[in-house]
């Protein structure tokens, strides 16, 4: 009888199991309407009793687009077993507490926090206490918030110190002195945010977790906060770690937590056991902060997660005990729900209902990697499911990948458009809420009505109302929302303003939001009533409120900003004053304050006071230019510039009119002076003064519309000054200046002031380039620097002495270069070099090394430079066995090959898209990626793969190859070297057709810098010209088989194109090419070479593999005219298809400028071979005579040679270098070209 009562138990857990998978099946296959039947069918009954069937209602509902639930599943939940280890997982959900900050605060979420805070085994909780007590105080009740912050027992006694920089969150890894420097009687150096210490706050946080508002203006940055704890004994204690975004942690000096990956997390995400000693220890935590709501949480607790007994904190220095690692021993634990569900899931590998709980788990503390392996093959399983497409959001936003997330919405939109979230997302786009009639809207309205609940019918019911202007159906539809949303504070305070925007009626809005403000803590509701307050003239009021709220947090220095800003409208400037004052105690390196501060000293006709709190704030934010406007004006010190820089222009003008000077263009400049202040603080002020004098027709073309560019610019002068000396202001359209009525003999004045703020390793760094002469005379050119006399900077002059003369001014060093009555250059020739090459120019760095830049992008690129999982599942798909078995070079090919065919390259200036690169896994997971993009995600595969390989940094070939001279960060593409076998190898990556180990003619002796990972190695950088060492070369090899008859030459054509070339070719032969785009282009190139008119009759593709060295392609194609005739004699010349000189390379008689040979030159080799065959009979009786000619890298091979009576073979060789060709050899060139060409031309003949 036992026996077969445990048969029928089994049996029936069996079915049940069944029942379930069926229901999960349907519900993520998209019937949801089956899966609610299914369930309330077989599995209603029994779900009081079964946690997975409750949670599993509660879901069928939810995805059936019900909204809002009261504390009936929580109730039911809390009496299962195991309830506190589910929890957690299902906190977020709608049926459980829900998230305010997304969903808004209603009756029904306070009903359910004050249920889970009451039940005995999750009162204790920290997440339940710290949201019970953040819904405490949304409810005015700060005495339970401040009961429950003090149940938390969080560490609250902290130093602080920072904003340290944080260029690209590069600073967690950078080693900053305070972070083994623990005392506070020395300054520290946060670079370009200035000068800091260790800061105790005068009005603590009382928040559980700590908050970085205060020190948000900064931005991106480093925070470090310390405590110093006694123990009275050695005890296991394991800290609870919640933070916003990338920690480390550290006891006594020795790290003992890691995280860069970490985002936003709750307060239970992280947990490290430690042993803390005996004594006085030091507990340092190392936040990277954004510049937004950054925060950390932390507390000491036992194993057992209780309060720790005899401990002491302290925000002062105390002498603390050194430790090591061993003597810590820390290890990280995984909170208690996380291994539960874990255990669950290994124990049923495939069970779905834990799947999604840890998987919730997982996403809800961001922990993105593990969230991702467990939903996974569940995704992969159900790849249409809506829910899941849903859930895997959360995962895509947690990785940057845009590009997936719009990928579902449109799926979703597209394939369950009556799915509550694609409803949703239709009432959140705002074009097509613009853009649909009614019809459409009407037509979502009735789907929307078909969901469980209500209000997203009338929501739409409201969108049409609106659509109709019925302004009484759509206030009578916003007072059917409010009431059907259980008073959500999030919809009231949106739809309040419709009776303002409406009707009028800003009474109503304003008792409304004063309704909500007497009972809850709204900041927006606040911010909504200020706004109404002040509208209505109620400034009392208004001010009030502003004062309540400094009352409830004046911790946080952002509640000053309207009370100064109040006081100052107010002339109580002292009021201002005081509280700048009691913020900068909050804290000291407040950049915002500081200013605040020194304008209420400034108002008080307070001087002094004003410029050192001015200046203060400088240090802190030296690119503040309007604030240094303000500082010049009080202290009345002359602007530096304007004392060195020339004066009276409206008499330079009157006296340098007509001074005869030839030029080429209309155009010569009276006056071209520009004058760079290096600001003690880091930024700098420049300023900029052009006088051009129009002296013929073309000058006038030329200067018409005139662009200036720059940041924070400051147009002075924009004018034409007539002969007569009257003005004419230009018409100013953003950047762009338009000089109408503009004739010969005015004069155009330009005078424009920049600032310029840099940030990161070189905020204090400048970097400067200026020419002395170009297309333009000048009666007068001046370059001058103003710098503080600690501040260094090498200086290089290129093609030409430029006087310099040194000076002091205002205590400051002062170098002006300056030259007189310049000629224009000579006019351009083709072939010739950059003009940043031929340009003689002035040159100055403050960067002291190369090796400093190679440092910097190393730390920029660091973090992102890590392989992930999207990352490692791709090396495993390009390496499926692996690749320690491969040689180097077939590494490097099967990386280069994935990247070409995988990634488009989107072209974006390097600079224009900034110096920081994508993860690896964006650039793999959005398909695009820029020259820095692919170029790290090689880089990664390379060194995952065990090769050697950088990031190297270019300036292409064609901004000059000779003038990039002292370091800079002046460049504007990335590329890899790799080392394949010993030997260097330069990679680009932006052309998808490009053979591996080609190098593209932009590359070709361009600067570049080679970035190491290894700062040593950095030391040694210098600035290199890429070598083509071991690039492919670029080879054309041509056999062309000729039949000759009296009418008509047949050609047939076998090309192999060796390197750069064959990238053309590949495009040509892709599937991106049509057959008769590809047919036309090669009968237009064909056409070009011969200089003839010829009929393709086909164009044949031989062999090619696309990134292999070479591809073989034939045409063949006919050329219709009669032979010439010397009487009996029939003579031709040989077709050679490869033209290896032409005429336009020598066309000048002589030349003033070097010819820049990659500028006419692709190849490095041709290879010819053409074999004429004349009609049976005939036989060849003028053939010319082979020949050899040579000009220093250049060789030129021919022989001719008779195979047959009717056949001749003509081979010919042609060797180049790629070298300049200087102007004083350009005659010996040009002979050497002109020898060739007579070659080509000579004429065979037969009979």
């Amino acid at each position: 009888m036992k026996k077969l009562l445990l048969l029928l138990l089994l049996f029936s857990a069996f079915v049940y199991a069944q029942d379930s998978n069926k229901v999960w099946d349907l519900l993520l296959k998209n019937d949801r309407a089956g899966a609610r039947a299914m369930f309330d069918k077989t599995l209603k009954k029994k779900m009081d009793a079964d946690m997975e069937l409750l949670v599993l209602d509660a879901l069928i509902d939810q995805q059936l687009g019900k909204l809002y639930f009261d504390e009936t599943f929580l109730k039911k939940m809390t009496a299962l077993k195991d309830s506190e280890h589910y929890l957690y997982p299902v906190w977020y959900q709608q049926f459980s507490v829900g998230n305010p900050n997304t969903e808004g605060y209603d009756e029904l979420t306070y009903n359910k926090i004050d249920y889970v805070a009451g039940v005995d085994k999750f009162k204790d909780m920290p997440h339940v206490i710290y949201t019970k007590a953040i819904f405490d105080r949304h409810r005015l009740n700060f005495d339970a918030y401040n009961a429950g912050i003090k149940k938390l027992d969080v560490i609250n006694k902290w130093q602080f110190c920072g904003v340290f920089e944080n260029m690209n969150n590069s600073g967690l890894d950078t080693e900053y002195e305070p972070e083994f420097y623990a005392k506070n009687d020395k300054q520290f150096n946060a670079n370009s945010n200035g000068i800091v210490n260790w800061y105790v706050p005068a009005i603590p946080q009382n928040e559980g977790y700590h908050f970085y508002l205060n020190e948000s203006e900064y931005g991106n940055g480093i925070m470090y906060a310390q405590t110093f704890i006694d123990a009275d004994a050695d005890k296991d204690v394991v800290l609870n770690l919640g933070t916003s975004g990338p920690i480390k942690v550290y006891v006594n000096d020795t790290e003992i937590y890691y995280n860069d990956e970490a985002y936003r997390t709750d307060l239970n995400a992280y947990l490290i056991k430690f042993r803390l000693p005996k004594g006085t220890s030091r507990l340092l935590i190392k936040s990277s902060t954004t510049g937004g709501t950054d925060y950390f949480y932390a507390a000491l607790s036992d194993t057992a997660g209780k309060k720790v007994s005899g401990l002491q904190y302290s925000d002062s220095y105390r002498p603390y005990v050194k430790s090591t690692a061993e003597s810590l021993n820390a290890t990280e634990l995984n909170p208690a729900f996380e291994d539960f569900l874990a255990a669950k899931l290994k124990a049923k590998p495939n069970d779905i209902f834990h799947t999604l709980l840890l998987y919730d788990a997982y996403i809800a503390n961001h922990k993105k990697e593990k969230a991702h392996d467990v939903i996974e093959k569940l995704a992969e399983k159900y790849p249409e499911s809506s829910m899941l497409k849903v859930k895997l959001i959360d995962y895509y936003n947690l990785m940057d990948n845009e590009q997936g997330v719009e990928e579902i919405n449109k799926t979703l939109l597209v394939n369950d458009p009556s799915y509550y979230y694609s409803i949703v997302k239709k009432f959140q786009d705002g074009n097509w809420v613009r853009e649909s009639n009614i019809k459409e809207l009407e037509e979502y309205r009735d789907k929307a009505k078909k969901l469980k609940s209500e209000l997203y019918g009338i929501l739409f019911d409201y969108l049409i109302a609106s659509r109709n202007s019925d302004v009484d159906l759509t206030l009578q539809k916003i007072e059917e929302l409010l009431s059907k949303s259980h008073k959500n504070e999030m919809f009231t305070v949106t739809f309040a303003n419709m009776y303002s925007s409406l009707k009028n009626d800003k009474e109503k809005t304003i008792s409304i939001m004063e309704n909500l403000v007497k009972t809850r803590e709204s900041v927006s509701a606040q911010n909504v009533l200020i706004n109404y307050y002040n509208s209505v003239g109620r400034k009392e009021d208004a001010k009030q409120l502003v004062k309540n709220y400094i009352n409830r947090y004046p911790y946080f220095n952002y509640v000053y900003d309207d009370i100064i800003e109040i006081s100052n409208n107010e002339n109580n400037y002292q009021a201002s004053i005081d509280y700048a004052d009691t913020a900068l105690k909050n804290f000291p390196y407040s950049f915002r304050m500081m200013k605040e501060k020194g304008m209420g000293y400034n108002y008080l006709k307070k001087t002094k006071e004003a410029e050192d709190m001015f200046r203060q704030s400088l240090v802190y934010n030296a690119g503040n230019s309007s604030l240094r406007k303000t500082l010049y004006a009080i202290t009345k010190v002359p602007d530096e510039i304007e004392q060195v820089s020339t004066k009276n222009l409206y008499d330079v003008i009157k006296q340098r009119r007509n001074s005869g000077m030839q030029n080429d263009y209309g155009v010569n400049i009276l006056l071209d002076e520009y004058i760079i202040n290096v600001l003690p603080e880091g930024s700098r002020k420049t300023k900029t003064v052009y006088l051009y004098e129009v002296t013929a027709e073309n000058g006038v073309e030329e200067l018409k519309e005139y662009s200036i560019g720059g940041n924070n610019l400051n147009v002075i002068k924009a004018e034409i000054v007539k002969p007569d000396g009257s003005i004419v202001p230009g018409e100013r359209n953003y950047s762009t200046v338009v000089f109408t009525n503009l004739n010969v003999k005015d004069v155009i004045y330009l005078e424009y002031e920049n600032t310029d703020n840099s940030y990161g390793r070189f905020f204090k760094d400048f970097t400067s380039t200026y020419y002395f002469n170009g297309v333009y005379p000048s009666q007068q050119t001046i370059f001058g620097i103003i710098s503080p006399k600690e501040i260094t900077f090498a200086q290089n002059i290129l093609n030409g002495a430029i006087p310099a003369k040194t000076s002091k001014i205002n205590g400051r060093n002062y170098i002006s270069w300056e030259k007189k009555n310049i000629l224009t250059m000579p006019l351009y020739e083709n072939y010739a070099p950059n003009y940043y090459d031929l340009a003689n120019q002035v040159q100055v760095s403050s960067i002291k090394t190369w090796g400093d830049i190679a440092n910097w992008y190393a730390d920029l690129v660091k973090k992102n430079i890590k392989m992930d999982k999207v990352a490692e599942k791709t090396y495993a798909q390009i390496f499926p066995e692996g690749a320690s078995k491969l040689s180097d070079e077939e590494k490097a090919y099967r990386i280069y090959k994935y990247i070409e065919d995988n990634i488009t390259y989107s072209s974006l200036d390097f600079r224009q898209s900034g110096y920081v690169p994508q993860k690896p896994s964006k650039t793999i997971n959005t398909k695009l990626g820029d020259c820095k993009d692919v170029s790290t995600l090689f880089v990664a595969m390379a060194e995952k793969a065990g090769l050697k390989a950088n990031l190297v940094l270019v300036l292409t070939a064609d901004n000059g190859t000779e003038s990039l001279t002292l370091p800079s960060i002046n460049f504007n593409h990335c590329i890899v070297k790799v080392n394949m076998a010993g030997k260097e190898n330069f990679i680009e990556l932006t052309n998808r057709y490009m053979p591996f180990k080609a190098m593209p003619l932009s590359l070709y002796k361009a600067k570049a810098l080679v970035v190491s990972f290894d700062k040593t190695e950095n030391e040694k950088a210098s600035i290199i010209n890429i070598p083509n060492t071991n690039a492919l070369k670029n080879v054309l090899s041509t056999t062309t088989v000729v039949n000759v008859d009296d009418n008509s030459k047949r050609v047939v054509s076998t090309h192999t194109i060796q390197g750069t070339t064959k990238s053309y070719y590949n495009e040509l032969f892709s599937d991106a090419t049509t057959e008769d785009v590809r047919k036309k282009q090669f009968e237009e190139d064909i056409n070009s070479r011969l200089n003839k008119v010829i009929s393709l009759e086909s164009v044949k593709l031989v062999n090619n593999d696309k990134y292999a060295d070479k591809i073989v392609f034939e045409n063949t194609f006919t050329v219709s005219e009669k032979l010439q005739s010397v009487g009996s004699l029939k003579i031709m010349e040989v077709p050679y298809i490869d033209k290896v000189y032409t005429r336009d390379i020598i066309a000048n008689e002589k030349r003033n400028y070097d010819i820049d040979y990659t500028a006419y030159e692709n190849a490095n080799e041709y290879n010819t071979e053409v074999v004429i065959n004349i009609p049976q009979g005939k036989k060849f009786t003028e053939v010319p005579q082979g020949k050899e000619l040579k000009f220093k890298g250049h060789t030129y091979t021919i022989s001719y040679n008779l195979t047959g009576p009717n056949t001749l073979k003509v081979n010919r060789s042609v060797k180049l270098s790629w070298d300049n060709i200087k102007a004083a050899d350009y005659p010996e060139y040009k002979k050497y070209v002109e020898d060739v060409l007579a070659t080509e031309e000579e004429i065979i003949g037969f009979k």
